[in-house]
């Protein structure tokens, strides 16, 4: 698959105090790499997936790159409404792609809150589109949003969840489809594809990065983990099934968005 990439620098992108995402033709956009803000090579620039949403990051100043000298600058107000506040914006791309940078910015002041596990990549605008330093990670397409018609998914979901009302993992799971949006869930309640079976709300592992479940006071989780061990008749009704009809039929079990399913290695032997 041949990428997509800008003929110039995109430029920076904020947003005013009213949550309008504009760009500043002046600065382009910065990219953050742990400690350091460059300006993006052309070659790590691509389009903004489909699927994708963009981010406004709450007191955090955006930055840019100057194009004379190449140095960060911070953008401490609105070209537009001087006395009005900005903020910062990000990317939050569709799956199957990897953030090459993140989005850039200065903390507005010290006593920030935590921004919740999201990837924030780095996102500017050129000739009339969003790019994103990032690139293609997986060439499969059974996340990309193209392939999910929302209106399918959510009648085919409320039946199924209406179908099922006594079985746990299939109510858990129209949670992740319904409110978190998991193409995976979506997948499911499609017919197709990859099938996620949860079935551990405990962990091994303490990840700083959990997106699932998080220490009082440190950061929000993204969603919610499962807070049951789901019978084997309950797992069993949603893989069997899926295995036999589906196509391209996978089921998987992850870590994460739930805890370690090892530890339910007495549950998962019975299948």
């Amino acid at each position: 698959m041949q990428l997509l990439h800008p003929d110039d620098i995109p430029t920076l992108v904020y947003a005013n105090d009213k949550g309008e995402i504009k760009n500043f033709p002046e600065l382009y956009m910065a990219g953050r790499s742990g400690n350091f803000f460059c300006k993006p090579r052309l070659d790590d620039l691509i389009p903004l997936p489909e699927g994708s949403e963009l981010f406004l990051l709450p007191d955090r100043k955006p930055m840019g790159i100057s194009p004379g000298d190449d140095d960060p600058i911070v953008l401490d107000h609105d070209p537009d409404a001087p006395r009005e506040t900005i903020q910062a914006v990000a990317a939050f791309m569709a799956p199957a792609h990897t953030a090459i940078h993140s989005a850039a910015y200065e903390p507005a002041r010290n006593d920030l809150a935590p921004l919740p596990l999201f990837a924030y990549t780095a996102v500017g605008w050129h000739k009339g589109r969003f790019w994103v330093s990032a690139f293609r990670s997986d060439p499969d397409n059974r996340q990309d949003a193209r392939c999910f018609d929302p209106e399918k998914i959510k009648k085919k979901t409320g039946r199924l969840l209406k179908k099922n009302p006594k079985n746990r993992l299939i109510q858990h799971l129209g949670k992740c489809c319904l409110t978190y949006g998991c193409p995976a869930a979506r997948n499911y309640f499609l017919g197709r594809w990859e099938a996620p079976l949860p079935t551990s709300p405990v962990c091994n592992a303490r990840c700083v990065g959990c997106i699932s479940l998080q220490p009082s006071g440190c950061c929000p989780a993204t969603q919610d983990r499962i807070n049951f061990v789901p019978r084997v008749s309950e797992i069993t009704a949603i893989a069997v099934p899926h295995l036999k009809q589906a196509p391209g039929a996978i089921v998987s079990f992850g870590q994460g968005c739930e805890g370690e399913p090892l530890l339910q290695a007495s549950i998962l032997e019975k299948q």
